[in-house]
């Protein structure tokens, strides 16, 4: 009996023992499995996708791959370690990979935050200058018959400027920085279009100056009238005894900037001329006119000059019957070549003006540097 109790004893022990080291190696092994990187994975994943919300590919851009690479290193490296058996796994580096993805994506955020303001603060007053360069050119040159690439990049920069202006109310601040950069530089060309033609044109200052002075002298000395007709500023002005007495709105063919080389190229002699005719009633469709002597002697020098250099065809003729006539107030500039004023206005110089009265027509009667401070308001 004593032996049976023994036995049930020791057997009791062993189960008791055995159990015991179950329960110590399962607990040995609950606690060497490592713990999934989850909270460290998911905590990288929100903050690269805030840094996402704030545009940080754009504005912080070498940060935000920065913590992509990191995020997706981490990526890599758990699911190597997945592969593995439970106890074996080791999540060391996944954790420390997604906690540096997690630093840099919120420093990418807060990077791109500072630079975003930045650069709309930049373009905003970038798109302010340009705005007014645009509305400057637009003023000094845009009455003036220039070249159609002048118009193009003039254009250019007014679309892509409508483009930032887009561009910005959607916070795409980079692109607007891009297109305020292409519309900087179609604004520059424009310019130096622009600015290249008027200086060459004023390059006929001296001419103009002395035609002016000399024929405002003679009127001075014979109390006599003169016809000044200044094209950049569009103005008729009536001259009587070397004091300008009245001045009128004028209009001109639509290639008046230049000289006139022959017929047909629509544009505005400038020289010495005096009324050889006045017309009304069935003389002339556009109400009164006075006929000019175009071309001159110096109109003609210059046309068999050029038809010599090859610049004028041998067909083309020197062209004739420039004059000042009525029909103007059209707000642009539209005739052959001639002068236009409104019939009332054209009332005025007609009746103060006679056969052989001077008129002069010139380019500017202020240097260059004075009209680029205040241009004429010629319509194109």
């Amino acid at each position: 009996m004593h032996k049976i109790r023994k036995r049930k004893l020791f057997i009791r022990y062993i189960l008791l023992s055995g159990l015991l080291i179950a329960t110590v190696t399962v607990l040995v092994i609950l606690f060497s499995i490592p713990e999934p990187p989850d909270r460290y994975v998911r905590s990288a994943r929100e903050n690269l996708s805030s840094a996402r919300d704030a545009h940080a590919d754009r504005y912080a851009p070498k940060l935000y791959k920065q913590a992509g690479s990191l995020y997706d290193s981490a990526m890599i490296i758990w699911q190597s370690e997945n592969k593995k058996a439970l106890i074996f796994r080791d999540y060391t580096r996944v954790i420390m990979l997604a906690d540096s993805a997690s630093a840099l994506a919120v420093r990418a955020a807060g990077q791109a935050g500072h630079n975003a303001r930045n650069v709309s603060k930049q373009t905003g007053l970038a798109f302010s200058d340009l705005q007014e360069r645009v509305r400057r050119i637009s003023s000094v040159y845009g009455g003036l018959p220039l070249s159609d690439q002048f118009r193009d990049m003039l254009n250019q920069a007014k679309l892509l400027l409508e483009e930032a202006r887009i561009a910005r109310s959607k916070h795409e601040f980079h692109k607007a920085e891009d297109i305020l950069g292409r519309a900087d530089k179609a604004l520059t060309t424009a310019e130096n279009i622009a600015e290249t033609r008027m200086k060459s044109y004023f390059e006929d200052y001296p001419a103009w100056e002395k035609l002016y002075n000399d024929a405002l002298a003679l009127s001075r000395k014979n109390n006599s009238v003169l016809i000044v007709v200044d094209k950049l500023a569009g103005e008729l002005s009536i001259y009587r005894e070397g004091k300008r007495r009245s001045t009128f709105r004028t209009e001109f063919g639509p290639n008046w900037l230049g000289d006139k080389n022959h017929q047909g190229d629509q544009a505005t002699p400038e020289g010495l001329y005096h009324v050889e005719k006045k017309k009304e009633r069935r003389q002339t469709r556009y109400y009164k006119a006075l006929l000019l002597n175009y071309p001159n002697p110096d109109d003609l020098q210059r046309y068999k000059s050029n038809v010599k250099k090859g610049v004028i065809p041998s067909g083309v003729d020197v062209g004739g019957l420039i004059e000042i006539h009525g029909h103007g107030g059209q707000g642009f500039n539209w005739t052959n070549g001639c002068v236009a004023l409104t019939d009332k206005d054209m009332d005025v110089v007609y009746r103060q003006s006679s056969v052989h009265t001077p008129v002069i027509i010139v380019g500017s009667l202020v240097p260059y540097g004075e009209w680029i401070k205040a241009p004429g308001s010629v319509q194109d």
